[in-house]
């Protein structure tokens, strides 16, 4: 039987201070190194909450907002009232109801609904409690549901729909929010990093030839970190990925620079592993993932891409999977006014 996983993901992350998105915030510049941990934005889908700046007569609203879904740095944190305000750099500020740390764990008051996403025609499973025993109960995909708390349990979020009913985050959106609480931590707050992977230098100008052999490079250095052997490129699954992301990017050129038309939809409207591509070659496994970034020169574009990889749990398992071999693509996409790039990575098990 052939296991399909497809996991997508488009996130902003960042190495310095702020994400450089045109009309979207500020920027500062911060050194690289002084980050402290990594916070990962939860909000509505399509929507942000407010970014602050902090000024000698207090926080003033900088009018922005943080995308839902993005990653970003964090460089120091202090108590307001019941909050948590999170150091973005240079003064600007994060509230802490909605921004989940790296490893964390709390739970948070949440009157919000929620839209399951997941495979047509099936459900997800409802559990007892955040990752515990699963009941009878389940969520058909997308149907939508009230939901009362949020759990982060290691930096996996859950929702509740009242008493010992949970469900995966990862598998629905929040499309309705009418307000949240303060969070409840377990032992408080901690800024961490996530295990230590090498980046690369620094590089001059930006080639997509290099984002995609730097990001190449760090999955395969990631793999070794776990005690995996690295994926061994072949040319006929890396011409299939380029041509993937070729077909990404001209939808997300064609609405505009939406990203959200970025998907595992092929242009005809069937699914990636209906592709001719994968009727002629053999294969037990395959999973794709899907990032997109920005930064000034190709390194930090991959550097970029693999962090917001590896923060993600369906991507991270896809780089860590059981498979030999890997093709990826990149390629540029204009949206909101700047030149971003695209990159897709096919995982392949014979």
């Amino acid at each position: 039987m052939k296991k399909l996983f497809w996991q997508r993901l488009f996130t902003t992350s960042i190495a310095s201070a702020a994400l450089l998105v045109a009309g979207a915030i500020g920027s500062q510049s911060v050194a690289a190194d002084s980050a402290k941990g990594v916070g990962t934005v939860n909000y509505v889908k399509g929507y942000g909450p407010a970014f602050w700046k902090k000024t000698a007569s207090g926080l003033v609203p900088l009018g922005k907002t943080l995308k839902t879904g993005t990653s970003w740095k964090i460089f120091g944190m202090e108590q307001s009232g019941s909050d948590y305000l999170f150091d973005m750099g240079g003064g600007q500020m994060a509230n802490s109801r909605y921004l989940d740390l790296y490893n964390e764990n709390s739970q948070q008051a949440l009157n919000a609904t929620a839209t399951i996403h997941y495979t047509a025609g099936y459900s997800i499973a409802v559990r007892a409690t955040p990752n515990g025993a699963i009941t009878n109960k389940k969520l058909r995909n997308a149907t939508s549901w009230r939901v009362f708390n949020r759990a982060v349990v290691n930096g996996h979020t859950w929702y509740n729909l009242g008493g010992k009913q949970w469900f995966d985050a990862t598998y629905a959106n929040l499309t309705k929010e009418t307000s949240r609480g303060a969070k409840t931590y377990t032992n408080g707050p901690k800024l961490q990093m996530p295990a230590s992977v090498t980046l690369l230098p620094p590089s001059k100008g930006i080639n997509t030839a290099t984002i995609t052999s730097d990001l190449e490079l760090l999955v395969n250095n990631y793999r070794k970190l776990k005690g995996l052997k690295p994926l061994t490129r072949r040319a006929d699954l890396a011409k299939f990925a380029l041509r993937r992301a070729n077909d990404e990017s001209s939808a997300v050129n064609a609405h505009h620079g939406d990203w959200s038309q970025a998907n595992h939809i092929l242009p005809n409207g069937w699914p990636v592993y209906a592709d001719p591509f994968f009727l002629t070659t053999p294969f037990s496994n395959v999973a794709e993932n899907l990032a997109g970034a920005y930064a000034n020169n190709s390194a930090q574009i991959a550097d970029n891409m693999f962090t917001s990889w590896r923060q993600s749990p369906g991507h991270e398992k896809n780089m860590r999977g059981d498979f030999t071999y890997e093709g990826m693509g990149v390629v540029p996409v204009k949206s909101m006014g700047s030149t971003m790039y695209l990159a897709i990575q096919e995982f392949l098990q014979k």
